[in-house]
């Protein structure tokens, strides 16, 4: 799987109960935009992630259409329409947003910039490790 590295990393908190692959549908459906194959991995293994100072959104049964990744990807559709085709994947704070397409790449948004989308040239799973190797460092 993409994401066996990731399960293997120390201080990782994830969901015990992560996303069924009927949850993802419904989020995929609400949020109108498409989930990639990674992205569903994460979702159903994980649910969300988090160590350190880093938390990745992400779903689960609990919270079902009430997860942070789902309203806030609302919230910034409805404030910034040109993320429509996007998931919210990280808030760094500040109007910093880190999105992630239905192809599973990962992009940077800032809003005071232009409202530029811009292309991080990372998947998913490449992001994820190197977002803990940095937190890790920054200790």
């Amino acid at each position: 799987m993409l994401l066996d590295k990731i399960a293997e990393l120390n201080d990782i908190e994830f969901s015990d109960k992560p996303c069924s692959s009927a949850l993802i549908k419904k989020i995929s459906k609400v949020v109108n935009c498409s989930v990639g194959e990674q992205l569903v991995e994460y979702l159903s293994r994980f649910g969300f992630c988090s160590f350190e100072y880093v938390e990745l959104y992400g779903a689960n049964e609990r919270q079902k259409l009430n997860s942070d990744m789902v309203l806030k990807t609302l919230e910034l559709h409805e404030y910034h329409p040109n993320t429509q085709a996007y998931l919210l994947l990280e808030d760094q704070g500040d109007g910093d947003y880190l999105l992630i397409d239905g192809k599973d790449k990962i992009y940077s948004y800032i809003p005071t910039l232009n409202k530029e989308i811009i292309d991080m040239r990372q998947d998913l799973r490449t992001y994820i490790l190197e977002r803990y190797q940095v937190a890790h460092q920054s200790l």
